[in-house]
């Protein structure tokens, strides 16, 4: 879509980043990219993997990389959740199976401090909070703490080698873009809803393309937090991050689990795309890719929100021997669970094409 609808120096907005996809990609095309979204922790993740690392810092973590192993000791005392509260941020994290991969974590978290740079400090921390995932949000089997180790460095060693493509990919398509005046990337951790009030998007064109995947509507998706054991909830992430979480599954999701979709769903997406129509331009491309519980009846209320937001839909033409409109894709989850349930309405997407009216 990047390609297709923008040409170098573009502006392309993702107002629910989420892992930051659409930004990655945009910056790496020598595109002008604005992401936001509702959850810090999805600000701090696209924050990690766009930051452009100089060679003096890539040495800085290589050098720290090297000897983090033989620091990470359980026999060294760790300072957990320090000035927060451990009974949120580290719940469900105290059990004889996991509490030693909370004190690693700790102990990796305790040991950025030892990286001069913050931009260093922000990727690592990313490579910990990968790390820290694929240890604990997982079904039964917590990994030895060996295991940990080697994954961690592992997964340093694998974001180097994928940030030094980056930086490279992202300084050739720059050097051959032409930009407006004005950040060349903007990241914010705002509600769609309230992004026509945000001063620091005013700067810049107007956004050509917009390339997003909102909250689905009726399905249930944690964004913002680690499933331990199969299922007990844990906020740690913001706490490996280094990001403040305070809410529940509604607030990132526009609705509670057990609404089904309900009429506040809607409303927040007519208010949320409402707030986004004047930045765009006449002639901006709208790109979304949506999934449903019930898509016969979500649809076309998804659409009538749009509709009343200021966008009119842009069906594909019908190719010979074929009467659909519109783009639909399957898109398999990588949750464990997803092989017991087999394919969920989250699993096929349709993908929307808008534009202002």
């Amino acid at each position: 879509m990047i390609q297709v609808f923008t040409k170098p120096g573009d502006t392309v907005l993702d107002p629910f980043m989420g892992g930051g996809t659409t930004i990655v990609e945009a910056r790496a095309a020598g595109r002008r990219a604005i992401g936001t979204d509702i959850n810090t922790l999805a600000t701090f993740v696209t924050a990690a993997k766009t930051t452009v690392l100089t060679e003096q810092e890539f040495r800085e973590i290589g050098e720290w990389t090297s000897s983090l192993s033989s620091r990470l000791s359980l026999s060294r005392p760790a300072a957990l959740a320090a000035g927060l509260d451990e009974d949120h941020y580290l719940r469900n994290l105290g059990a004889p199976n996991t509490w030693r991969i909370r004190n690693l974590l700790a102990m990796a978290l305790e040991d950025l401090e030892l990286l001069r740079s913050s931009a260093s400090r922000r990727v690592a921390r990313c490579a910990v909070l990968n790390t820290g995932q694929w240890a604990l949000d997982r079904r039964k089997q917590v990994p030895t703490a060996s295991d940990f180790r080697l994954r961690l460095v592992s997964d340093l060693e694998a974001m180097m080698r994928g940030a030094r493509e980056y930086a490279a990919q992202v300084r050739a398509a720059d050097a051959a873009a032409v930009f407006e005046p004005g950040p060349r990337e903007v990241l914010l951790a705002i509600e769609a809803e309230r992004l026509c009030d945000a001063p620091q998007l005013a700067a810049g064109a107007a956004p050509k393309l917009v390339v997003t995947s909102p909250p689905y509507p009726g399905v249930h998706i944690l964004y913002h937090r680690w499933q331990v054991n199969g299922g007990r909830e844990t906020p740690a992430p913001f706490w490996v991050a280094g990001c403040e979480d305070g809410h529940g599954a509604s607030h990132y999701t526009f609705g509670d689990r057990q609404a089904h979709a309900s009429g506040k769903y809607f409303e927040v997406v007519t208010r949320s795309w409402a707030s986004i129509r004047p930045m765009l331009a006449s002639d901006s491309i709208i790109v979304q890719m949506l999934a449903f519980s019930e898509w016969r009846r979500q649809l076309p209320r998804y659409l009538a929100a749009m509709e009343q937001a200021g966008f009119s839909e842009a069906l594909l033409a019908p190719r010979a021997g074929h009467r659909t409109v519109r783009l639909w894709r399957s898109v398999p989850s990588r949750r464990w669970y997803c092989d017991l349930k087999g394919p969920t309405p989250a699993s096929r997407e349709v993908v929307l094409f808008h534009q202002p009216r």
